[in-house]
């Protein structure tokens, strides 16, 4: 080959890669002709506006959940279902109920403060009645705090 026929040949072109993406001007495929006709700068900001409302809406969901949902009533159990028992019982404070006192009781109970759950279920079979299920958990309560002639008594109350 001479040196003028190396002058005069072809530049070799690139190959692409099969399945390579494609978004030239020539590209007259579907993504491709949207992509070169889309508004990009309407695109950023409709974005922007979903990922904004996202994060508001994320960020008032817990404020929500307690001002309007009664939140102490669905707060409490979760929180005592999770092993978090001090924000079991200060949501159950706040809740009231027989159902919140059961949990006080009861988180007292798993955190290891026996003398707090007896006179926790002593003011709740005080206001929902002497139940076997409470008078029992108040006889455990009393078993662990180490009252020994209130135990008994409780217990015989269960006979």
């Amino acid at each position: 080959m001479t040196t003028s026929q190396m002058t005069q040949s072809k530049p070799s072109r690139r190959r692409r890669k099969p399945g390579a993406a494609r978004l030239g001007r020539a590209d007259r495929s579907a993504i491709g002709t949207w992509f070169w006709e889309i508004d990009r700068v309407i695109l950023l900001l409709v974005l922007m506006l979903i990922s904004i409302g996202l994060i508001a809406v994320a960020a008032a969901s817990p404020a929500a959940t307690q001002r309007y949902s009664h939140g102490t009533y669905q707060l409490a159990p979760l929180y005592y279902q999770a092993g978090q028992y001090d924000k079991a019982i200060a949501a159950a404070k706040r809740g009231g109920g027989e159902g919140m006192q059961v949990i006080i009781a009861q988180s007292y109970l798993k955190t290891g403060r026996s003398k707090d759950a007896v006179v926790a279920y002593q003011n709740l079979i005080r206001t929902a009645g002497p139940k076997p299920a409470y008078l029992g958990s108040l006889a455990a309560a009393q078993y662990k705090s180490g009252d020994k002639a209130g135990y008994l008594a409780t217990t015989t109350k269960l006979i």
